[in-house]
């Protein structure tokens, strides 16, 4: 199968960046809390997981981070062979375990990069770019992602290749890399129609939303809150505020009643004057 075109992009020699394919607590037996929702989510990413791996072999550096699980004995191959054998999805994983070629690192915390050597490996490497995946998106994959733009990386997260305990938190999780952290996010995989999607966050506008356009304006201009002109500008008796400077008139109440007391001043008057007569 062909690599997906939108990843296609990052994998192969750069003029500006040499990148790696990082893959986070890959290697799982799910057999521990959460595993089997984190398994129902791997099951159906995993075939991501295979494309980008056969398209990034060859091209790029590829490099496992992984859970030891209480293992200190630094067996690597040991620790694949046990889980594609006695792991749940023993099968699943069996098509994106390590091959020749591939590089391993055991990790005993959250980041790939706590109490690990991935920064010095990667700094032997050159590497510029991070192309991230893994197990969970919101959990360890973040983490590693955070860590790495501490440390001057540059960091793509394969969504679609991540696997993903809580839909939402991974929806929060990503938006906070992007738009917080610097990374770039990519997806390939398209929404699932049956499935709810996690509701767009609505970002406030910069500029409120106003009535009165020349009385916010107004406000502002004489060193009002944009939030405090807002409410004013668009309170029940904004346009009668608002209309004061255009004095009779008749835009507004307050210079309607006015000309009318006016007018009705001039009539009595001139009733006076008559009966004096």
């Amino acid at each position: 199968m062909a690599f997906p075109r939108t990843h296609r992009r990052f994998l192969g020699p750069s003029k500006a960046l040499r990148d790696a394919l990082l893959l986070v607590d890959l290697i799982d037996d799910f057999r521990h809390e959460d595993g089997e929702a984190l398994l129902g989510s791997f099951r159906a990413r995993q075939p991501n997981l295979v494309r980008v791996l056969a398209g990034a072999r060859g091209l790029l550096p590829v490099i496992y981070a992984n859970d030891m699980r209480g293992r200190w004995d630094s067996d690597a191959p040991g620790y694949v062979a046990h889980i594609r054998e006695n792991g749940l999805g023993g099968e699943l994983v069996a098509e994106v375990a390590p091959r020749d070629g591939d590089m391993f690192v055991f990790k005993p915390r959250y980041s790939a990069f706590d109490a690990t050597p991935l920064e010095i490996l990667l700094d032997g490497l050159k590497i510029d770019r991070l192309l991230l995946a893994g197990n969970a998106t919101e959990m360890c994959v973040t983490q590693t992602a955070i860590a790495a733009r501490e440390l001057g990386f540059k960091v793509n997260v394969l969504a679609d290749c991540c696997a993903t305990l809580d839909a939402e938190l991974e929806e929060v999780a990503l938006r906070y890399l992007e738009h917080v952290v610097g990374a770039h996010v990519e997806r390939y995989d398209p929404p699932n129609p049956g499935k709810a999607q996690p509701k767009e966050v609505e970002m406030p506008d910069k500029r409120p939303s106003v009535k009165n356009e020349k009385q916010y304006e107004a406000l502002k201009e004489k060193g009002m809150s944009k939030e405090r002109a807002a409410r004013i500008a668009n309170s029940p008796g904004a346009s009668s505020r608002g209309g004061k400077k255009s004095g009779s008139g008749g835009d507004s109440k307050q210079g309607g009643t006015t000309a009318q007391k006016k007018a009705a001043g001039r009539k009595g008057g001139r009733a006076t004057a008559r009966k004096r007569s």
